[in-house]
């Protein structure tokens, strides 16, 4: 995961890979940085969605 916040926007990238082929290839751009509680957020919610796949496996 990748988020990307400059004072005019934010990007975040998310990327799976399973072995040679990604699994999770998504982007997302917000016209206004965000604050650092969304970034936490933001990687709160990625790190419990790939938790909660793995563990379904």
């Amino acid at each position: 995961m990748l988020i990307d916040v400059t004072p005019e926007n934010a990007v975040i990238l998310k990327q799976e890979k399973d072995h040679d082929r990604y699994v999770v290839e998504e982007s997302e751009t917000n016209d206004r940085p965000m604050t650092p509680q969304e970034v936490e957020a933001a990687i709160t919610d990625y790190v419990n969605s790939v938790k909660a796949r793995a563990q379904k496996k």
